[in-house]
């Protein structure tokens, strides 16, 4: 565990030392001064139906299960939100499973299961989103030096990874030894102790997917999806009209595209480094100055956890329980799903 916190932060120094590299600060600070502030009023209302569209479509998934209010889910929601952005790595995931098992009885595999599966929604979304963003920009904006690979190769990455991902769940969904069968196959160069554990999680997971929803009910899914999304846009153009950036329709995509991609990598709590990183570089696909990059990537960063914060810890109390018991539970939690 420390070691996986050590690694997170050295990750957040390294992006967080590219992000403001060459940057001149008093640059930065007049950007600041000359923020319309007006159409930014509205960013915490986005953010709140962004999540209520997550909520919406985590019911979705959780109605052959147990109908539960889109309300709870919303509570359940911001805790769990506030939680990934305190832990590295990604380790506050388990949460939301663990208070969903707690207050509505849901199998943690279960939970578990669809929330892997709403990242993977969220991951195609993103990608087809970024591939949006690129259609827009002429090959010469395609490549920077900030994105080595390059915009059109992120998007196409993305897209392999979660699409591979999605075939796999229609495989596990429909034939679970079949499916068990490719985790062992694709396991075999691993020690055999490593190999054994993840089969366990695989069968476990695999076992948790037999609750899901219809294939029909996986279409009302992807459009709760596209709606979570189409919200983040929206966020995205107010920003940039705020910052006085006039850029073409097609930035709001790119730029949500890039930082959301970006995002996936390991990264430090709150994805400190990551975000500004790979929004700079997004903005730097439409030429916008080093200190204006700077001056946005840390603007957005910070209404987006500020958000979290004040959402989670508003919520915090209708799941009843101490801050020091969940993170106990949860670990505890873990421990019993990977042994």
């Amino acid at each position: 565990m420390k070691k996986k916190i050590v690694f997170s932060f050295l990750i957040g120094a390294l992006f967080v030392w590219l992000s403001v590299r060459g940057v001149k600060w008093n640059e930065v600070a007049e950007t600041y001064r000359s923020v319309n502030w007006k159409p930014l009023i509205g960013l915490p209302f986005l953010f709140a139906i962004s999540h209520l569209f997550r909520s919406r479509r985590w019911r979705l998934f959780l109605k052959p299960l147990k109908d539960i209010r889109v309300s709870d889910l919303f509570m359940i929601n911001a805790v769990g939100f506030l939680f990934i952005h305190i832990f590295p790595l990604r380790l506050g995931e388990a949460v939301r499973p663990f208070l969903l098992k707690r207050s509505h009885g849901v199998p943690f595999s279960s939970g578990f299961a669809t929330i892997v599966i709403e990242r993977i929604f969220d991951g195609l979304v993103t990608a087809l989103i970024l591939g949006i963003g690129v259609f827009t920009l002429s090959k010469e904006q395609q490549e920077s030096e900030m994105l080595r690979m390059g915009v059109q190769g992120m998007a196409w990455i993305s897209f392999g990874i979660f699409f591979s991902a999605l075939v796999f769940l229609f495989i596990a969904f429909f034939q679970r030894e079949r499916a068990l069968r490719l985790v062992t196959w694709s396991t075999a160069i691993l020690p055999a102790s490593w190999r054994e554990k993840i089969v366990a999680m695989a069968g476990a997971f695999i076992e948790g997917l037999r609750s899901l929803p219809n294939l029909r009910s996986l279409f009302l899914i992807l459009l709760e999806s596209v709606g979570v999304w189409v919200v983040m846009i929206f966020s995205f153009w107010l920003i940039f009209r705020a910052f006085h950036l006039s850029l073409p329709w097609g930035s709001s995509f790119t730029v949500l595209g890039v930082t959301t991609v970006g995002m996936m990598l390991p990264a430090a709590p709150a994805s400190v480094g990551t975000y500004h990183y790979f929004l700079q570089a997004g903005l730097a696909l439409y030429g916008v100055v080093k200190s204006v990059q700077l001056a946005v990537s840390v603007f957005t960063h910070l209404a987006s956890v500020l958000y979290v914060a004040l959402a989670g810890f508003l919520c915090f109390p209708a799941v009843s329980i101490s801050m020091d018991e969940l993170i106990s539970k949860v670990q505890e939690q873990q421990k019993t799903e990977s042994s």
